[in-house]
């Protein structure tokens, strides 16, 4: 469990209630107060707010991915010496602006220690794990977790990818390598173990894998299905955005729910339509507040995925709170191509 270590992150002995919801009204009210003080956006949008409960907090303005697009510099609250990294996100199909997202050091830092904790839940030191994402670039999702499997002494493999040609390839891969886990896109995985069926390496994949970590905004339960019956491995999967330094929300061991990083983010479930804040069982909009963010603090960050968050504790014994598997968007996030196989 996360646990243990998020209470360490609050500086709290365990997750008790009142305790996390004082330490998390004091963190909000210091990330309001460091992005006034040091962004134009912010000390513009958020003038004279510093509230002081939950209440209040709820009824600061909603921020936009359109407000990213057009005030992303102004957001800024470090000096562009202090950028480690800048991600440039562009809307498939559109000529609007991008969203430019900028990262410290730290910020990145941190995510690979949400990335070790995280990945330390499924699985053992030393195993090999093969990520099925592109790119190796420094600061990139594959260099983070690179970093981060390093202190748990496991080695990453970069396959990239893996289109319709590469499916033998990868399959061949992952036996010469001993990979016993994969990280990767859920469509990708998915259609990668079908094919693995149909030309007789599922048997010998299941029988070396001991995991697959699907990471990805939505992932589709025939997915997951797909995976579980071909390579008969467990399936954990992650919820993420470049947003939140690709930190978010992941599964245990127990179905139902990813467990949120809440020493580092806060979400809310909002009504779309409304903006108000929905309780726990509600089905909403997903909204974020970065929790400790230096260089682009995001306070109240509209998301366009929606869940709800799952009353009660989990079964696993976490006290975390759990978002239900984010939902498909009307206009769904491909990762293959026209043509690819589907399942």
């Amino acid at each position: 469990m996360l646990d243990s270590w998020i209470a360490g992150e609050m500086g709290l002995p365990a997750l008790e209630a009142d305790a996390v919801a004082a330490w998390r009204m004091a963190r909000l009210r210091e990330v309001i107060d460091y992005a006034k003080r040091n962004s134009a956006f912010y000390a513009s949008r958020l003038a004279g707010a510093l509230p002081e409960n939950m209440a209040e907090f709820e009824a600061l303005p909603l921020m936009t991915a359109d407000d990213l697009r057009a005030s992303g510099g102004e957001m800024l609250c470090v000096s562009p010496d202090a950028v480690d990294r800048i991600v440039t996100l562009r809307t498939s199909g559109s000529t609007g602006a991008a969203k430019r997202i900028y990262f410290t050091q730290g910020d990145q830092e941190r995510t690979v220690d949400y990335f070790a904790h995280g990945m330390a839940e499924f699985i053992e030191p030393g195993e090999r794990v093969m990520s099925l994402f592109p790119g190796e670039s420094p600061g990139s999702l594959n260099d983070l977790l690179s970093k981060a499997l390093a202190k748990l002494g496991s080695p990453l493999a970069v396959f990239g990818f893996p289109t319709p040609e590469r499916y033998d390839a990868l399959a061949q891969e992952i036996l010469q390598s001993g990979t016993q886990c994969i990280v990767g896109p859920a469509e990708a995985v998915a259609a990668a173990a079908l094919r693995s069926a149909e030309t007789g390496f599922a048997e010998a994949l299941g029988a070396q894998l001991r995991s697959v970590l699907l990471a990805a905004a939505y992932v589709p339960q025939r997915a997951v299905d797909a995976i579980e019956n071909t390579w008969h491995c467990r399936v954990n999967e992650h919820y993420g955005m470049t947003e939140t330094a690709l930190g978010g929300a992941v599964g245990c061991t127990e179905i139902g729910g990813y467990h949120v990083w809440e020493s580092d983010l806060y979400y809310e479930i909002i009504n779309p339509e409304t903006g108000r804040v929905l309780p726990a069982g509600e089905m909403g909009e997903i909204v974020v507040t970065t929790l400790r963010r230096e260089a682009m603090p995001f306070i109240r960050y509209r998301t366009g995925d929606r869940s709800r968050f799952l009353p009660g504790n989990c079964a696993c014994g976490s006290a975390i709170r759990r978002l239900e598997r984010v939902q498909e968007r009307p206009v769904g996030k491909k990762f293959l191509r026209e043509g690819e196989i589907r399942f």
